[in-house]
């Protein structure tokens, strides 16, 4: 599973398995707007989320990883927001945030 997300769409992008990689495209659009609904969400171990576009939700998280030895990178132009932007709750995670 996993792949390029190429599309907008407006529904959480919910990873299925371990190592799974997602790469969001450039001026791609992930909007959620459900109390307790995140952006992307994680709960499986070695996730990888390269972000080129945008990630927003008035909801919970923008990004949400509670998997170990997890990558989140939000490239260079690339957005994370929500009330919290990104939220990690295990451990050997790595957050690198070149973007907003």
């Amino acid at each position: 599973m996993g792949g390029h997300l190429t599309q907008d769409r407006a529904t959480e992008l919910d990873f299925a398995v371990n190592d799974e990689t997602w790469i969001i495209d450039k001026n791609v659009l992930i909007i959620t707007t459900g109390i307790t609904t995140d952006g992307v969400h994680s709960a499986f171990a070695h996730s990888r989320l390269i972000n080129n576009g945008i990630i927003y939700t008035s909801g919970d998280t923008g990004v949400e990883f509670d998997g170990a030895h997890d990558l989140i990178v939000n490239n260079v132009g690339a957005l994370i927001k929500g009330p919290y932007g990104v939220y990690t709750s295990n451990d050997h995670l790595t957050v690198n945030n070149f973007g907003t």
